[in-house]
């Protein structure tokens, strides 16, 4: 769906405006939203179960 979307987008870029150049830049800044959303997710432990990195110390 996405790339669709973006192919669509692109194409009607170039229609309308004669270059991909913004279709460019909303790529690069979906992709940047992307990445800080993956940074944002917070990995929560299950309780009583320990993670890899303790199970290596012990």
């Amino acid at each position: 769906m996405g790339a669709a979307t973006a192919a669509f987008g692109a194409g009607l870029s170039r229609t309308l405006l004669l270059t991909y150049t913004p279709a460019l830049y909303a790529a690069g800044a979906a992709c940047l939203v992307a990445a800080l959303l993956a940074l944002a997710v917070k990995h929560n432990a299950v309780p009583g179960k320990a993670s890899a990195a303790q199970a290596a110390q012990a």
